[in-house]
């Protein structure tokens, strides 16, 4: 359970990377940085709990990418939004990536949400600032659900598209 709660902190802290990059290139502190992340997480919440990025608005439908075992357990989820906003993930909406730990899913939102840009992983090197951002699930060291940020450094880029 721990190793998945890294990785899924692991996978967002990679798409902040890549989908945030464009956005976060043109020389943005940190703090602008983790206020740009916190604007496009989105807690989810079911079975199980996760972290999600808005990457694309079709009227008033709102696409999420998150860690596919995010939404393995079945059973019934909810997206909370930065404004506090909950708003249920329709099940026939969820699609998980195969041979991958992603998945995408939809949720209907009368309220504005702000879409996370997204950029190309493949300009991203080894050494460049990385941003994990998310809620990681509780543990031994975590005892209460709470946004993070942390900032860190690439440190491998797999080969795998």
């Amino acid at each position: 359970m721990k190793i998945a709660i890294k990785l899924s902190s692991l996978c967002i802290g990679i798409v902040v990377g890549s989908v945030l990059w464009p956005q976060f290139a043109i020389a943005k502190t940190a703090t602008e940085i983790g206020q740009l992340a916190k604007s496009v997480t989105v807690l989810i919440q079911g079975p199980d709990t996760g972290s999600g990025v808005v990457i694309r608005q079709e009227g008033s439908n709102y696409t999420v990418l998150t860690a596919r075992h995010v939404l393995d357990a079945a059973g019934n989820y909810e997206v909370v939004t930065p404004s506090g906003q909950k708003y249920a993930v329709p099940s026939q909406s969820i699609r998980k990536l195969p041979g991958l730990d992603l998945a995408l899913f939809q949720f209907n939102s009368p309220e504005k949400q702000p879409i996370a840009t997204l950029g190309n992983s493949s300009t991203l090197q080894e050494g460049m600032p990385v941003y994990v951002t998310g809620f990681p699930g509780q543990g031994s060291t975590i005892n209460a659900l709470a946004y993070n940020f942390t900032e860190g450094q690439l440190t491998a880029r797999s080969s795998k598209p």
